[in-house]
């Protein structure tokens, strides 16, 4: 018995001499009951009950707070002590609706047990709660987006799409997904989707711009896991912008209900044709159409040239022409037409440049 419980004992005992002597000279009807208190009759246990981190189902420090509350039908509820097995247990201490405990270091499923005494040294049946502990952040996730929204889009959205983080067991289970997005390569990171299951959502950009997106995963216990590798989208400048010189290519179509992106192209049907774009980025790509009846033509990146064929068996709109890693600078690049026989149109859609 520890010093406070003794204290509380020589309390009782002194009580006890005292009702002892009024019971001798009360009145004979109220003696038996004065006996009764003054000989300490209870004998009946408090109950109780003992709640981790205010009942959440998991936690990713072994450092918790309890939660405790107990009553006794005899008495009042004194003491208390805890076990993480129920075998072991603390000292005795003055009970308190509120205590600060320790798990055992080790990820997996945790128990804290609770016991409460009260003034006549009864002792409640060992009460439990139960926590899972994890304390290892999931994976990476991956996000998975179009390089060029052009690829999936006649217009300025795209989906992206995140997910896949793997959390190593033992574990709370993949809870949730934050992904940021940021324009350009110089811009600033912010939050696009917070706290979402895994899955797709679409984005709307503005041509011209690249967007680059990441994700990380959050785990049932609170963990957060790293970023994931950003995902690129270059969002196409539409054909018409960007143009420093044009020679013919003169050919251009409007309609909005047609596969073209943002309903137009530019087209020539006359070899030699040429029209040249200007821009800085660090990639370029040609967007146009292929079709049986599209002609060759020559593209002429900062003086390197490359010869193209949009020749196709069937048509197939808003296609990656040619495609191009550059230094991030200004560039130039011509198209020529070559007016192939007998297949003489070819048409540009848009152009890609990455920034």
């Amino acid at each position: 018995m520890d010093t406070k419980k003794l204290f509380v004992r020589l309390l009782l005992f002194v009580s006890v001499f005292i009702g002892t002597s009024f019971a001798l000279a009360a009145p004979g009807w109220l003696q038996p009951e004065l006996w009764l208190m003054a000989a300490g009759s209870d004998i009946i246990a408090p109950t109780g009950s003992v709640v981790i981190n205010g009942g959440a189902a998991n936690t990713n420090s072994t450092a918790v707070n309890l939660t405790v509350s107990a009553v006794d039908a005899g008495g009042a509820v004194q003491w208390m002590s805890f076990s993480n097995d129920a075998i072991s247990w603390t000292a005795t201490e003055t009970y308190a609706p509120f205590k600060s405990w320790n798990l055992p270091a080790g990820d997996g499923n945790k128990a804290v047990w609770a016991r409460f005494i009260d003034f006549s040294d009864n002792t409640s049946t060992p009460v439990p709660d139960g926590i899972f502990l994890d304390t290892v952040a999931p994976a990476a996730p991956v996000v998975t987006a179009p390089l060029i929204s052009t690829s999936v889009s006649k217009n300025k959205t795209f989906n992206v799409s995140w997910g896949g983080a793997e959390d190593a067991a033992p574990s709370s289970g993949i809870a949730a997904y934050d992904v940021e997005v940021k324009t350009n390569s110089g811009g600033a990171w912010v939050a696009w989707q917070i706290g979402a299951p895994a899955g797709a959502a679409g984005f709307t950009g503005a041509p011209g711009n690249s967007y680059y997106f990441l994700a990380r995963a959050h785990d049932g216990a609170g963990n957060a896991g790293p970023y994931s590798a950003a995902a690129r989208v270059i969002v196409p400048l539409d054909q018409s912008k960007g143009i420093v010189k044009r020679v013919g290519f003169a050919g251009k179509v409007a309609k909005a209900k047609s596969n073209y992106y943002l309903g137009t192209v530019r087209y020539s049907i006359t070899a030699g044709d040429e029209l040249t774009y200007a821009f800085k980025g660090n990639y370029f790509a040609l967007i146009g159409t292929k079709g049986p009846k599209l002609s060759k033509a020559v593209v002429t990146i900062d003086g390197a040239k490359k010869t193209i064929d949009a020749k196709a068996a069937k048509n197939k709109f808003r296609q990656v022409l040619m495609e191009k890693p550059l230094a991030m600078k200004k560039h130039t690049v011509k198209i020529k037409n070559l007016g192939t026989l007998r297949r003489g149109r070819f048409e540009i859609d848009g152009n890609a440049v990455g920034r």
